[in-house]
Protein backbone atom coordinates (compact mmCIF):
# COMPACT_ATOMS: atom_id res chain seq x y z
CA UNK A 1 0.00 0.00 0.00
CA UNK A 2 1.31 3.68 -0.59
CA UNK A 3 1.01 6.37 1.43
CA UNK A 4 -1.65 8.08 -0.76
CA UNK A 5 -3.40 5.45 -0.32
CA UNK A 6 -4.42 6.57 3.41
CA UNK A 7 -4.31 10.52 3.00
CA UNK A 8 -6.84 11.84 0.74
CA UNK A 9 -4.60 14.88 0.56
CA UNK A 10 -1.84 13.32 -1.09
CA UNK A 11 -3.95 11.64 -3.47
CA UNK A 12 -5.67 14.58 -4.70
CA UNK A 13 -1.80 16.25 -5.11
CA UNK A 14 -1.00 13.55 -7.03
CA UNK A 15 -4.07 13.03 -9.19
CA UNK A 16 -3.20 17.22 -10.29
CA UNK A 17 0.11 16.77 -10.63
CA UNK A 18 -0.31 13.80 -13.35
CA UNK A 19 -2.88 16.10 -15.17
CA UNK A 20 -0.86 18.30 -14.95
CA UNK A 21 2.55 16.81 -16.30
CA UNK A 22 0.73 14.19 -18.53
CA UNK A 23 -2.88 15.08 -19.09
CA UNK A 24 -3.18 18.23 -20.08
CA UNK A 25 0.00 18.44 -22.13
CA UNK A 26 -1.74 15.47 -24.25
CA UNK A 27 -4.90 17.06 -24.52
CA UNK A 28 -2.76 20.44 -25.90
CA UNK A 29 -1.44 18.80 -28.47
CA UNK A 30 -5.04 18.92 -30.11
CA UNK A 31 -6.14 22.06 -28.34
CA UNK A 32 -5.66 25.35 -26.56
CA UNK A 33 -6.96 25.16 -23.52
CA UNK A 34 -7.93 28.99 -21.86
CA UNK A 35 -11.12 30.26 -19.66
CA UNK A 36 -13.54 29.55 -22.72
CA UNK A 37 -12.46 25.56 -21.66
CA UNK A 38 -15.17 23.66 -20.55
CA UNK A 39 -14.06 20.56 -18.70
CA UNK A 40 -16.90 17.81 -17.72
CA UNK A 41 -15.23 14.81 -16.15
CA UNK A 42 -17.16 11.80 -14.89
CA UNK A 43 -16.23 9.88 -12.14
CA UNK A 44 -13.75 13.13 -10.40
CA UNK A 45 -13.17 11.53 -7.03
CA UNK A 46 -11.44 13.95 -5.05
CA UNK A 47 -11.31 16.37 -7.99
CA UNK A 48 -7.56 16.44 -8.32
CA UNK A 49 -7.98 16.50 -11.72
CA UNK A 50 -10.35 19.39 -12.05
CA UNK A 51 -8.14 21.53 -10.02
CA UNK A 52 -5.41 21.28 -12.42
CA UNK A 53 -8.12 22.13 -15.56
CA UNK A 54 -9.01 24.99 -12.63
CA UNK A 55 -5.51 26.36 -12.14
CA UNK A 56 -5.56 27.11 -15.92
CA UNK A 57 -8.97 28.99 -15.46
CA UNK A 58 -11.14 26.30 -17.36
CA UNK A 59 -14.39 26.11 -16.28
CA UNK A 60 -14.81 22.40 -14.90
CA UNK A 61 -17.70 20.07 -13.40
CA UNK A 62 -17.14 16.62 -11.92
CA UNK A 63 -19.97 14.15 -11.23
CA UNK A 64 -19.39 11.71 -8.74
CA UNK A 65 -21.45 9.45 -6.41
CA UNK A 66 -19.96 8.95 -3.26
CA UNK A 67 -21.12 11.23 -0.87
CA UNK A 68 -17.69 11.57 1.24
CA UNK A 69 -15.61 12.40 -2.07
CA UNK A 70 -17.85 15.19 -2.84
CA UNK A 71 -17.95 16.78 0.35
CA UNK A 72 -13.84 16.37 0.14
CA UNK A 73 -13.79 17.94 -3.27
CA UNK A 74 -16.12 20.52 -2.18
CA UNK A 75 -14.11 21.62 0.42
CA UNK A 76 -10.67 21.28 -1.17
CA UNK A 77 -12.00 23.77 -4.24
CA UNK A 78 -14.11 25.15 -2.11
CA UNK A 79 -12.37 28.55 -3.98
CA UNK A 80 -13.36 27.78 -7.32
CA UNK A 81 -17.12 26.43 -5.90
CA UNK A 82 -17.74 29.81 -4.38
CA UNK A 83 -16.40 31.77 -7.49
CA UNK A 84 -18.59 29.57 -10.04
Amino acid sequence: MFHFHTDRHAYHTLLHNNAVQHIIPFIEKERVLSTHTRVLEIGSGDGGNLSAFLTLGCKAVGVELDANLVAFTREKLAGYVQNG
